[in-house]
């Protein structure tokens, strides 16, 4: 039998089985296998590109205890899974670091399990290797 997709573009092989598909759009692929006897068949299948949305990165939270925005909470991070976030303290010392941020194991304004000083902070968040790094500012209120 032969096998063959099109468009050819965005796979990983377009005369296997199971190519891995990597488009930069949504593309509707369809594969025709052809036998030995000059039976064909086909069939299509749509592989949907979802464009990440963009971070809503918050400049202030006060992890005090008392429920509400003790954490970091990064909006859309979880579009990035292998986002890395540095935050440095105003003497440029870092304070935390992770590859992975997720919202339910945010920073707490902690370092070593000890509440960090109210006021400035400064992040570096690099979401992927193809978008430029994010910086700014991040205040500790309690």
């Amino acid at each position: 039998i032969s096998i063959l997709w099109t468009p050819g573009f965005g796979l990983s092989g377009a005369n296997t089985v199971r190519p891995t598909a990597s488009p930069v759009q949504t593309t509707v692929y369809t594969l025709t296998v052809t036998s030995a006897e000059g039976c064909k068949a086909s069939d299509d299948v749509r592989v949907v590109v979802k464009e990440p949305r963009l971070v809503n990165i918050p400049n202030v939270f006060s992890p005090n205890g008392d429920g509400v925005n003790d954490r970091w909470v990064i909006g859309n991070i979880e579009d990035y899974p292998d986002a890395e976030v540095q935050i440095f303290n105003r003497y440029g010392s870092q304070v935390y670091e992770v590859k992975g941020y997720e919202n339910g194991s945010a920073w707490e304004g902690k370092l070593n399990g000890s509440d960090l000083p109210v006021g400035p902070y400064y992040y570096i968040i690099r979401l992927n290797n193809k978008l430029k790094p994010l910086a700014g500012v991040v205040s500790v209120i309690r």
